[in-house]
């Protein structure tokens, strides 16, 4: 069962997370756990509460995941990846750095950068080697 708390955290933030992504970039890296909740982040201390309630709850979480199912499958997607970045720089087209695996002359591993072969061995942003093999296999359909 819900607790007060909850009821409280999710009546704040729902008109907050319906709206297009773009509109509450922030709130939403808040409620994912990828940014630190300090006094003045979203500028509107009910809403940092909020957001930081949901952010620590599993109860919550499974909220969002119910109103939101490819988060599920974004977060199964993304333990195939070095970290979040290189995930969005492999699956998201519009990534400013975008990264693609290949096999150069059909033979050697190569990963191309914003479609430039290049042989980037590491990750850029946590330094991990990257594989010589896409992050994710090709399902066959």
């Amino acid at each position: 069962m819900d607790t007060p708390a909850c009821a409280e955290a999710r009546q704040t933030l729902a008109p907050h997370i319906a709206l297009p992504s773009g509109q509450n970039g922030v709130l939403w890296l808040a409620i994912e756990g990828f940014i630190e909740i300090e006094e003045g982040t979203l500028g509107d201390p009910a809403l940092e509460h909020a957001a930081q309630h949901v952010a620590d709850c599993d109860r919550c979480q499974s909220w969002l995941d119910q109103l939101f199912p490819e988060r599920v499958e974004a977060r199964e997607r993304a333990k195939h990846y070095c970290c979040t970045s290189m995930n969005l720089a492999v699956n998201d087209p519009k990534a400013s750095l975008r990264f693609e695996f290949m096999l150069f002359r059909g033979e050697e591993p190569c990963w191309m950068v914003n479609d430039g072969i290049e042989f980037v061995h590491y990750c850029p942003w946590c330094g991990k080697p990257l594989p010589p093999h896409p992050f994710e296999q090709p399902t066959s359909t």
